[in-house]
Formats: C-alpha cells, sequence, structure tokens
C-alpha cells in the first residue's frame, strides 16, 4: 500500500498445488475488489457503511 509491499509467498511451493496437481496461481485469473459486508449476526444497515468504492490504481506484479 502506498508503494510497500504488504504481503508476498511462494506460488511454487508444493503445499498450493491443487488436487488435480494444477497450480493455481499459474492459471489465468481475475482480481475483484468488492465493499461487501457479511459474516454479521444481523443485516447490516447502510446508512452505517460508504455507499461507493473509489480505486485509483491497482499494481499487481509478478516476480520470477
Amino acid at each position: 500500500m502506498d508503494g510497500k509491499l504488504e504481503a508476498t509467498f511462494d506460488t511454487t511451493a508444493a503445499n498450493i498445488y491443487e488436487p488435480e496437481g494444477k497450480n493455481p496461481f499459474a492459471q489465468p485469473f481475475h482480481l475483484k475488489l468488492s465493499l461487501a459486508i457479511g459474516g454479521l449476526a444481523e443485516a447490516p444497515v447502510a446508512a452505517d457503511y460508504p455507499q461507493q468504492m473509489r480505486v485509483d490504481w491497482v499494481r499487481v506484479t509478478q516476480f520470477e
């Protein structure tokens, strides 16, 4: 965030492979940005939360 690396992990590790032997990170995939709110005991009140999400940009980097 703000030019600082927040998280990383080894996409070649053996423990991330699916049962079919495929590495999910070696397949095409999409990023999903969402304001979804869930897991609450009661339905959230819309007035208590933001009504919009503004994203200036997203950077995804692949290290080889």
